[in-house]
């Protein structure tokens, strides 16, 4: 599945949360788990008339090393093959090319309350990576109990990397939990939802779309057996998802596919995944096409 994940450490729950996650998925794939830390310090404190002491600076760097050291220690003991890295500069960007320039398969990353990135969007670590990243990145809210998730919902719209979106669902759903959600929304203009003559259009449409998503579900049954469900509903994507998680709070991770080499980056504004990773009450993984 994920032969090399980075998971950015910041020493925050959530981090903690996020590497939990990355360290028991890297234990059931047998994958190769990176924990990378940035020093990202200031070289002048608020409020002082000068340069912080070069002592101070590297007190401060030894405590984070030895701060790294134990969460790696932490993830190694649920199973993982860890290393870690030092880093000194901007925690965002360093993430995003160490994933690109050694060819990771998947960045984890926590996030803070309840709407996932609604709270720190502007700014934030966490959304710049998501916007930036070369591969797929996995948000993590709250702590999941082990590397697989209980009941996973997985939109598609039957583009060119749906297979790979639905492959990675299945991958992450656990087939001892209620399973995997496919939907697919059909999105009507709104002049044409209550026009009486496009009654057995959409009829038709609705037909032909849930034979596509069936077999879609046929294949992830046969390959990962779990329970698996395929609906097809009439209305704007970001808002059914939203719905369902929101009304179904067992659902504790959406599968969610983007275009091009940067992540949300060229599809941001607007975008669903975009939406769901801002606003979905759980974790969301954004899976990123194959080149």
């Amino acid at each position: 599945m994920f032969g090399k994940i980075l998971c950015p450490v910041d020493f925050s729950p959530p981090s903690h949360a996020a590497v939990a996650v990355a360290a028991r998925i890297a234990a059931a794939d047998r994958s190769e788990l990176v924990l990378a830390h940035a020093f990202h310090f200031p070289s002048v404190a608020a409020g002082a008339e000068g340069p912080l002491p070069g002592t101070t600076i590297q007190l401060a760097m030894d405590d984070e090393k030895s701060a790294l050291t134990a969460v790696a220690e932490h993830a190694s003991k649920l199973g993982a093959r860890v290393t870690t890295r030092f880093l000194d500069g901007v925690p965002w960007q360093h993430m995003v090319d160490l994933a690109g320039n050694e060819g990771f398969d998947l960045i984890v990353v926590g996030t803070h309350g309840r709407t996932g990135l609604k709270r720190l969007l502007i700014g934030s670590v966490a959304e710049k990576i998501v916007r930036h990243a070369p591969t797929s990145v996995l948000v993590v809210r709250g702590n999941p109990d082990g590397p697989l998730f209980d009941h996973v919902l997985c939109p598609i719209d039957f583009s060119e990397g749906s297979s790979l979106v639905v492959e990675r669902a299945g991958e992450l759903a656990n087939p001892s939990g209620a399973g995997l959600m496919l939907l697919h929304a059909i999105e009507l203009p709104l002049a044409a939802s209550g026009d009486p003559l496009l009654k057995d259009p959409i009829m038709f449409l609705d037909h032909r779309m849930q034979i596509e998503l069936d077999r879609y579900r046929d294949e992830v049954v046969a390959r990962h057996k779990l329970p698996v469900t395929a609906e097809v509903l009439t209305g704007t994507p970001v808002e059914l998802m939203l719905a369902k998680v929101e009304e179904d709070r067992t659902f504790d991770l959406v599968v969610v596919g983007t275009h091009g080499r940067t992540g949300l980056k060229r599809v941001l504004l607007g975008s669903v995944a975009e939406k769901m990773v801002r606003h979905a009450p759980c974790s969301v993984l954004v899976v990123r096409g194959r080149d």
